[in-house]
């Protein structure tokens, strides 16, 4: 489409595009992770798990927490490829990887886990 459009437009390639959505993740990392250690002392997540029509298990992991001065906060963690059985263990041990990986110990009050599992196999997550 771009040669159409303009023929003097260079056409990145797979592995500069891999290199600038590394570069852009780094950044908001780097930026979520600040605005973490500047505005939140408690938070809550929200889970969610699904199917996609391939059959592909997925969760969702959703961080909310208010400021000091009552400024609404919420950023999606991670959505990421999950394996079944969607077992209480494994969705504890997804949810403990996310709160170590954005330094959330100790802060995290609440969780909502909106799928079917059995509560004898949800490992106690705090």
């Amino acid at each position: 489409m771009m040669t159409i459009i303009d023929p003097g437009f260079p056409i990145p390639t797979n592995k500069a595009i891999k290199k600038e959505i590394y570069i852009h993740y780094i950044n908001a990392f780097t930026k979520l992770n600040n605005l973490l250690e500047n505005t939140c002392e408690s938070a809550s997540l929200t889970v969610d798990l699904w199917t996609a029509k391939n059959k592909h298990g997925y969760i969702g992991i959703t961080l909310h927490w208010l400021s000091d001065d009552f400024k609404i906060f919420n950023c999606l963690l991670g959505m990421e490829r999950m394996t079944y059985p969607h077992s209480g263990e494994k969705i504890s041990m997804c949810l403990r990887k996310k709160v170590y990986e954005f330094g959330l110990d100790g802060r995290i009050t609440c969780v909502v886990v909106t799928d079917k599992f059995s509560k004898k196999n949800f490992s106690t997550f705090f």
